[in-house]
């Protein structure tokens, strides 16, 4: 085999062939070969030689692209936007130089009846 024929990686021999019309797939576990008769019988001697790794190779990068479809799909499962239930304000959090904040009623706790401090009302408005 010369230098010409054998590129660094096994990646950039599928590459050159694909360019040059000639398909290699996993299918069932097995190599299919489209466009065989386009090689020349050096580089079909190659294939033959190099099929274990084309296996391996091939089978490694249809498990990253199982993995990554699988990832892509928790994230869209993720980020679905939940149905949100209606919230009951039940008052208002006053603080000096900050804007208002609702306070919900499921932020709050109950206070019993018999425990609670009675407050004075406070009237709105200037009082003489």
């Amino acid at each position: 085999m010369t230098a010409a024929l054998r590129p660094h990686t096994l990646g950039a021999l599928l590459a050159r062939l694909r360019r040059a019309g000639v398909l290699i797939a996993l299918v069932d576990g097995q190599v299919k070969v489209t466009g065989w008769q386009q090689l020349s019988p050096a580089e079909r001697e190659q294939l033959r030689d190099e099929k274990a790794r084309i296996v391996t190779w091939l089978e490694a990068r249809e498990l990253r692209r199982q993995r990554r479809d699988d990832r892509k799909r928790q994230q869209q499962e993720a980020a679905t936007v939940q149905p949100q239930q209606p919230r009951r304000v039940v008052g208002q959090v006053v603080s000096p130089g900050r804007p208002l904040q609702l306070l919900y009623e499921d932020q709050t706790v109950p206070i019993p009846a018999q425990r609670a401090r009675v407050l004075g009302t406070i009237p709105y408005g200037w009082r003489k």
